[in-house]
């Protein structure tokens, strides 16, 4: 027996994305969690700083190279950064002991004198040299903002 079923006939038109994820279609490296666009400088124009050199004849004494910032993409750029943000936390987690013990102790002044069994049940931190032994973690998350972005938008209209 088979079950048959009627897909829906409506197509989504509007994505949900992650500014995580936002550079992905760029050539990219995955930093962190995260997709750092890879740029690189494009090459404009040159121009030729003139100087009077001696016999006041005039030579080209400094090349000052003129350029703009470029990423490839295989996408068109949707014209808007989304930002990301950052969670700060300290993770600590320390090596203990139990102590469980019956100790004899001195009875109070105003008892008398004597000892009695005091039942001792304590934790402590196990101790090397100058600090306890555990792990402490200083931890930064990357947390992305979401954003929708539609299959086909709206010419502009002035």
């Amino acid at each position: 027996m088979t079950l048959k079923w009627l897909e829906p006939d409506e197509k989504p038109e509007v994505f949900w994305h992650s500014s995580i994820s936002q550079e992905k279609h760029t050539l990219s490296v995955l930093k962190r969690g995260e997709w750092v666009p890879i740029s690189f400088d494009s090459l404009d124009y040159i121009t030729c700083e003139n100087k009077e050199g001696c016999c006041g004849q005039k030579k080209c004494n400094t090349l000052k190279a003129h350029s703009h910032c470029a990423i490839l993409t295989d996408k068109p750029d949707i014209g808007y950064v989304y930002g990301v943000g950052e969670c700060h936390y300290l993770s600590t987690i320390l090596l203990t002991s139990d102590h469980i013990a019956i100790e004899k102790r001195p009875l109070p002044i105003w008892m008398g004198e004597g000892t009695y069994d005091a039942y001792v049940s304590t934790r402590s931190f196990i101790n090397a040299d100058n600090e306890s032994l555990g792990l402490v973690q200083d931890v930064n998350l990357r947390v992305g903002t979401a954003y929708a972005l539609a299959r086909r938008t709206l010419p502009a209209d002035d």
